[in-house]
């Protein structure tokens, strides 16, 4: 079977390997560079989306890094409006969350409801997931407000 072929959901090999966690099947696969890393579903979902489930568990940090090692896009939104920051603060994935950002992913993104990874974190009650983008917000706003302060 063809790599990049696609199964009846819409969804190609590398995104069912990303699924299901499948670190070495994907590293075949993007080493082969027959699969588009950043190939998108029906529904606007990408492999980088595919690997912030709890299927994905427990390879989902290992996953990510293989796919942002190959060019997968930090920022990509779903149909729904909900980036892989957005999943991955929903999962409770501390370590996605943390490998995302230093990637540069966007911490005021928000989804098609109007919520950001921020709110997420909250309403599934990942304290630490929630003082970790906090974190990351706050040291944002900082070096902001440093960078205008050192214009002036």
């Amino acid at each position: 079977e063809e790599p990049s072929c696609t199964y009846l959901t819409g969804l190609s090999v590398l995104h069912v390997a990303c699924l299901h966690g499948r670190l070495e099947c994907m590293k075949l696969l993007l080493e082969s560079e027959s699969a588009d890393v950043n190939a998108s579903c029906p529904l606007g979902r990408r492999p980088i989306h595919m690997v912030l489930t709890s299927r994905s568990r427990p390879h989902s940090h290992a996953c990510l890094t293989t796919l942002l090692q190959h060019g997968a896009l930090t920022n990509v939104a779903t149909d729904t409006g909900l980036t892989p920051l957005h999943l991955a603060a929903a999962e409770g994935l501390q370590g996605c969350v943390e490998a995302l950002v230093r990637a540069g992913a966007d911490t005021g993104a928000r989804d098609n409801r109007g919520h950001t990874p921020l709110d997420l974190a909250r309403i599934w009650c990942h304290r630490t997931i929630a003082r970790c983008v906090c974190a990351f917000v706050c040291d944002s706003w900082v070096l902001a407000a440093l960078q205008i302060r050192l214009c002036c």
